[in-house]
């Protein structure tokens, strides 16, 4: 009998240790795939940024052209946000905003390499359910599944300022 308790004893013991090795496993490669995600989210983010620079020199050659439209826009701050970004200067204003609301420079890459990424029809918008996945991959790390999905909705909510049920880069 003594025998047999430590028999079963032994194999519980077993099957615990395997299944700790088990959600270590999967663990592992959980973080795997989320790093192999921030890795080409970052590729395509740095990607982007060159692109952008590069049209950010030929669109400031044509920002000078049109002083006028400048001084037109002067006291339009939307305007002269487009102005800035026409004559390359989105990325700095991104950064420092991003800053401001602490951001890393690679995290602001991030953001807008995931904003392009997701914007599947190119229209320049995103609706809830591509926010909804950009959010989960950001965050699905630091929180449980539900707390993703109502975090999704309630940050969707407060940036969709003109209720138009659709996000775009402004």
């Amino acid at each position: 009998e003594r025998l047999a308790k430590e028999e079963a004893e032994r194999l519980a013991k077993e099957a615990e240790e395997k299944r700790l090795e088990e959600e270590r496993i999967a663990k592992e490669e959980k973080e795997r795939k989320l790093e192999e995600e921030r890795g080409e989210a970052e590729r395509i983010a740095e990607e982007e940024a060159q692109k952008a620079k590069e049209s950010g020199k030929s669109a400031e050659s044509e920002a000078q052209k049109s002083t006028d439209t400048q001084d037109k826009n002067k006291y339009n701050p939307l305007s002269t946000i487009s102005l800035n970004i026409a004559s390359g200067e989105a990325e700095a204003w991104l950064y420092e905003h991003g800053k401001v609301n602490g951001l890393a420079k690679n995290e602001v890459d991030v953001a807008c390499a995931l904003f392009k990424h997701f914007d599947e029809d190119g229209s320049g918008e995103i609706e809830f359910d591509e926010f909804s996945e950009i959010i989960k991959i950001l965050l699905s790390h630091k929180m449980k599944p539900m707390l993703v999905k109502n975090y999704a909705r309630m940050s969707f909510q407060h940036i969709d300022a003109d209720k138009s049920d659709t996000i775009d880069p402004q």
